[in-house]
């Protein structure tokens, strides 16, 4: 109607446009924000004299999106056009720089704000208590009620509840249910936020019957519960894994009068993920879609962490990216989760490059976004980075929290640089935050690592006499570098310590012990003789730890002798014993002797289950002595065990590998026959066989199969199928497979592009070629000298000498200098084609 009005030249009122503006940037979607400053452009060229109240708007729409730097940009052009901030202009900054954490911007800016004449509201108070209270500053946060009350503002319920928040965020339950009771004496009458807060405080610290009491207190006052308070009871069944607790409270909600709405199922989504249901948890997501929900950030940020947990990068990258056309904004959270998996899956480079993006697109990192970056640094061995951005996030307003600092010493420690540590330790006292049992267990680790085992113990007395805290990993510490040194009377000091405090011993104790004496050698017995003579005698338990622990170091021998050792002392080996011993000697490629421990399993009496085969059947199948793998499934399903997954994709994986397709597909058959269904690893092991045998046909059945299952092909599965049609020089179809993958959102990397440019190369396809290689310089992901020197070695093999130089020349316009390999092979093409003069002008420019 808008557009209407501007197209007919009516002139639209002040308050028609701030109607539209207010609506746009309220309810926002991907686009609104861009439309709502369109709105503000037009109005301006109808001769429209935009107000306080449309720069407010356009500013609130700013901080929605995240660009805070155009919200500010946005206070400041009001001037441009008669108008004046007022207290909601700043108090909308002030908001989200609370928010974000950026508690020293926002005092700067409260110092502007006052130098502009205008005084702190009730609002301006209540943000700046909600911003204390999120960083956990709750002394400070009760100072500024008090300086309200100074300044003739006097509290209200909400900033009563926004203090009540931070303090049941810090577990302080009983100062939450104190501050009600003062707000009573106030006569300010708790409301439901109120009892939602302390209910929310309850389940999250474990006092739930606290919560459920405050239930009843809520019902007696005659305060119903609305759509709040069931979430928070949906959020804590949740949490314990009672998904259909959860369920049966959402039917309660609906019940009430309120229909679940995106907490809900964003809370039921985030508990079937963490249940590992993920097939739930999407049909959650489609649920809402079809009540016309929308999936918001939470959403999104949800499943992207699943999926990075999962290892799924690709998936979860491919997700990030569609953001816009789902509709969804993306924050430093949906960033920060993938920056993160990329640093757990050792993609150090993709991280940094992903965080670069995050701040071209001016989404603002938050501390939780800095501390995910400073941790993957850190153990990506990269500390002096983390440091830097550690200096970034101070100039950036931010304030760190105890987990930065531990992160950083982490660091130091793990390099060896104890000085720096303890350097970053003091710095983080002299900014009174107070080390805690982490920072302890990480300095003590960090000393023990380096050797110093005295300072650690010094450092340990220290703590311990100074009344702090220690906990199991603490005494795990200490007890495995005394062990180290030999010192085991002091190690069983502590031992009993240790159990006299009822930390423990727990299995980490045990494998940290076996772990050092096992690299003491001769120092081994004596360890089991001390536990005998001070009554800690050698159990199942403690042996299995010790049998598994040798198995997956590799060290067998020792491991049979403490199995020899375990029977002498009476004590009967379990499953988990002669698992262990089968999988170590498999692995070790001892595969009769793994066979020898499989019967002598069978005649203790000790039944072989599904981890026993499968432990067989991979050695057998790494080996590739298929024939006794397959002996080895025949008698487990004669002893009534029915293969899985793994059974069966081991064993195609493993035949795809020899050359024995056929078989692959009869046990892939077999497979699906019992009513399993194959998963990713076989369908990709048969596909990408199928094609490298000119099985191109067959290759695609299985992948529409794949298709038809619900199991979406990845990379590796486009580029065998790329791969092997342009091998049979069906370029047209590798082209409409290409156009099908980038449908799916999948970007391509350079393997699928080396594919398609070997397909036109070889089949004298030369422009498609060129416009191939122009198409992938003006995307993100750009051609690699390696990729560079395969066009020109296949254009050169195929005697188009002309077309490679000009290859090498789009290289070079790319910054990407040609390496010796490149210049030989141009040059002998150009002698092998009579051209002298153009071989020796490459090799004086090389």
């Amino acid at each position: 109607i808008f557009k209407k009005m501007k197209r007919l030249s009516l002139e639209p009122t002040i308050l028609t446009c701030n109607v539209l503006i207010s609506a746009l940037v309220r309810y926002p979607s991907s686009h609104s924000v861009r439309f709502a400053n369109e709105v503000f452009t037009d109005m301006v060229n109808l001769g429209v004299k935009p107000n306080t109240n449309t720069f407010n708007s356009l500013t609130y729409g700013c901080c929605v999106g995240n660009k805070f730097r155009e919200a500010v940009e946005m206070v400041e052009k009001m001037e441009t056009y008669g108008c004046s901030p007022d207290n909601a202009s700043y108090n909308t900054l002030l908001d989200w720089l609370c928010k974000k954490g950026r508690l020293n911007e926002a005092r700067d800016l409260l110092s502007n704000m006052k130098i502009r004449g205008l005084l702190p509201n009730k609002i301006t108070f209540t943000i700046l208590v909600c911003g204390y209270c999120k960083l956990g500053w709750l002394k400070e946060a009760a100072n500024l009620i008090e300086l309200m009350r100074q300044s003739g503002l006097l509290p209200d319920v909400r900033t009563y509840n926004a203090l009540m928040s931070g303090i049941c965020k810090e577990g302080k339950i009983e100062e939450g249910l104190k501050l009600r009771d003062e707000m009573k004496k106030l006569k300010l009458v708790p409301d439901l936020v109120t009892y939602n807060t302390l209910i929310n405080g309850c389940f999250e610290w474990s006092k739930s019957e606290e919560a459920f009491r405050l239930i009843e207190e809520m019902d007696e006052k005659g305060l119903r519960p609305n759509a709040v308070t069931h979430n928070i009871l949906i959020k804590w069944f949740c949490k314990e894994g009672k998904m259909d607790e959860a369920i049966n409270t959402c039917k309660k909600m609906e019940e009430s009068g309120f229909l679940p709405d995106c907490v809900t199922y964003n809370t039921l989504i985030n508990g079937y993920c963490k249940a590992g249901n993920m097939a739930e948890a999407f049909r959650m997501m489609n649920e809402m879609g079809r009540k016309g929900l929308k999936n918001d950030t939470y959403t999104f940020n949800t499943i992207l962490h699943v999926l990075c947990e999962e290892k799924k990068l690709d998936e979860a990258y491919k997700l990030l990216y569609s953001s816009n056309k789902r509709g969804y904004f993306v924050d430093e959270v949906s960033y920060g989760t993938l920056i993160m998996g990329y640093f757990k899956d050792g993609k150090e480079d993709k991280a940094l490059e992903l965080w670069d993006e995050m701040k071209k697109k001016e989404i603002i990192p938050s501390i939780v976004t800095y501390n995910s970056m400073i941790k993957g640094l850190c153990q990506s061995w990269n500390t002096d980075r983390a440091i830097e951005k550690f200096n970034e996030l101070l100039e950036a307003g931010l304030v760190p929290e105890e987990t930065t600092y531990n992160t950083i010493i982490h660091g130091y420690c793990r390099q060896g640089d104890i000085e720096k540590a303890f350097q970053f330790h003091n710095k983080m006292v002299k900014l009174s935050f107070k080390p805690d049992v982490f920072t302890c267990n990480i300095l003590l680790r960090g000393l023990c690592g380096e050797g110093m085992l005295e300072k650690a113990l010094n450092l340990f007395n220290t703590w311990i006499s100074g009344g702090k805290g220690v906990d199991a990993v603490t005494y795990n510490t200490m007890i495995s570098s005394l062990c180290k040194e030999g010192r085991f009377e002091d190690a069983f000091d502590l031992l009993a310590e240790m159990e006299e405090k009822k930390l423990g011993p727990d299995c980490y104790t045990y494998n940290a012990i076996f772990g050092a004496l096992t690299d003491a050698g001769d120092l081994l017995m004596k360890f089991f003789n001390d536990m005998v003579e001070t009554g800690i005698g050698p159990s199942i338990f403690t042996y299995n730890i010790m049998i598994d622990y040798l198995c997956k170091e590799g060290d067998i021998g020792t491991a049979r002798l403490k199995f020899l050792q375990m029977k002498q002392m009476g004590i009967t080996p379990d499953i988990v014993t002669y698992n262990s011993l089968i999988d170590g000697y498999g692995k070790a490629g001892f595969l009769n002797e793994s066979v020898c421990i499989l019967e002598e399993m069978k005649k203790a009496g000790c039944q072989p289950d599904i981890i026993t085969y499968n432990a067989l059947i991979n050695c057998f199948c790494k080996f590739e002595r298929m024939p006794q793998a397959f002996e080895f499934l025949h008698e487990m399903k004669v002893r009534g065990l029915k293969p899985n997954v793994v059974t069966y994709s081991t064993l195609i994986d493993a035949l795809c590998k020899v050359g024995m397709l056929q078989v692959a597909i009869k046990l892939f058959v077999d497979m699906r026959r019992v009513g399993l269904f194959p998963n990713e690893f076989a369908y990709t092991s048969l596909i990408d066989t199928n094609c490298k045998l000119g099985n191109v046909t067959d290759a695609f059945k299985l992948a529409n199969e794949m298709l038809l299952a619900g199991i979406e092909l990845n990379i590796v599965t486009y580029t065998a199928l790329l791969d092997g049609l342009c091998e049979e020089g069906r370029v047209k179809e590798a082209e409409e497979i290409f156009k099908a993958m980038l449908q799916a959102g999948i970007t391509p990397n350079q393997e699928i592009y080396t594919a398609l440019f070997h397909g036109y190369i070889k089949f004298n396809k030369v422009g498609k070629t060129m416009d191939l290689l122009n198409e992938m310089n003006s995307k993100s992901i750009k051609p690699d000298l390696m990729l560079y020197g395969t066009i020109i070695l296949d254009l050169c093999s195929q005697g188009k000498v002309d077309e490679s130089k000009l290859v090498m020349s789009e290289m070079k316009k790319c910054g990407i200098s040609p390496n010796p390999v490149i210049y030989t092979t141009l040059m002998d093409a150009y002698f092998k084609a009579g051209n002298t003069n153009e071989a020796l002008n490459l090799l004086q420019e090389m």
